[in-house]
């Protein structure tokens, strides 16, 4: 090996360091997905499903009671709650398949479990868990994987950094426009007073607003694994007394309306042959109301006090609790109401 090849050698192995090393540094500093640092502000979602179980497993006696589901969950306070510590476990495109994993690993690791509480969406028995392994922002806890934990902090740390991330999180500290979660209390995301305040003094402008006009679709089928994966779930309920409540979103009409309902319908049927569940799906009152609703997904701070209500049974005014005995006539009631809107 002659001089001028080792130093071209050399010359790309130090500039192939600076770089990895720039690539670490900026990852490990702004610390995107909340995977390195204990904080509650962010310029971007950060890793709930991560940083939520991190902490559990941290102060495995200070609740014994959870509430799982998607970001529509998230407005779940878990204060409302007055038979359990609650802590609310939402976290973006949350699935049975990562509930159960979840409850598996908190019950193994000596959590007291009293309560749990789970949301279901119209995409729980479509979206394919796998999906989430590739994706920083919803990776499960390297204890839930057969990935080792250096394997799961090197991934962090070798995402190459996009600028736009970077530019919003340098804007971020600069104008105090972060995102934030209130992780190491109550697991709720905070939702700036600014939003409600601004659909509240002009309700005529936010109700006609077009996304509402727009549903959101989702591909994928996997209702036998999701069932058998929330049977687990009652079966753990069972073995442990553990109280368990279920209960399907109020899913806006637009996206609702443009279900395939055969596949929704044959996952409520099958859901209920496993347990008993509140469902507020449907054309009715909630989700009729654009005010109701922040845009087509997510439902409203009064809509999520209304499904605490009804779920810790104060009130049964909006949802039908939904057992084997009166599904068939449920799901007929639920197909009459969807032939008379679409008739009008």
């Amino acid at each position: 090996m002659n001089l001028a090849f080792k130093k071209f050698v050399f010359i790309v192995s130090l500039l192939l360091f600076v770089h990895l090393f720039a690539i670490f540094s900026i990852n490990y500093y702004f610390d995107f997905y909340g995977v390195f640092k204990s904080r509650t502000k962010f310029s971007q979602e950060p890793n709930q499903n991560f940083m939520k179980i991190d902490y559990i497993l941290k102060n495995k006696e200070k609740y014994d009671s959870f509430i799982f589901g998607s970001s529509r969950v998230g407005l779940f306070d878990p204060a409302k709650f007055d038979n359990g510590k609650y802590y609310n476990m939402t976290y973006s495109e949350g699935l049975p398949f990562e509930h159960l994993q979840v409850i598996k690993l908190l019950l193994s690791s000596g959590v007291q479990i009293k309560n749990i509480i789970i949301g279901l969406d119209e995409f729980s028995y479509m979206i394919d868990p796998k999906k989430h392994f590739f994706e920083p922002s919803r990776k499960m806890h390297f204890l839930l994987t057969d990935k080792s934990k250096f394997q799961f902090y090197f991934y962090y740390l070798t995402l190459y950094p996009n600028k736009e991330k970077i530019k919003r999180a340098l804007s971020s500290k600069k104008y105090n426009t972060y995102f934030q979660y209130d992780i190491f209390n109550s697991g709720m995301p905070i939702v700036p007073k600014i939003v409600d305040d601004a659909i509240e003094n002009n309700p005529k402008s936010h109700v006609k607003k077009q996304i509402f006009n727009t549903s959101v679709t989702y591909e994928g089928l996997r209702i036998k694994k999701t069932i058998n994966e929330l049977q687990q779930i009652v079966n753990l309920s069972k073995k442990y007394h553990i109280n368990l409540t279920i209960f399907i979103h109020p899913i806006h009409q637009t996206t609702y309306l443009h279900l395939n309902h055969e596949y929704f319908f044959q996952f409520l049927q099958e859901l209920s042959l496993i347990t008993n569940y509140y469902d507020f799906s449907g054309i009715n009152a909630i989700t009729t109301d654009n005010m109701n609703y922040y845009e087509n997904v997510h439902y409203r701070q009064h809509i999520a006090e209304l499904i605490i209500d009804e779920i810790s049974s104060k009130s049964h005014l909006y949802a039908t609790l939904v057992t084997r005995d009166n599904i068939n006539n449920h799901l007929k009631s639920k197909m009459s109401d969807i032939a008379l809107h679409l008739n009008k």
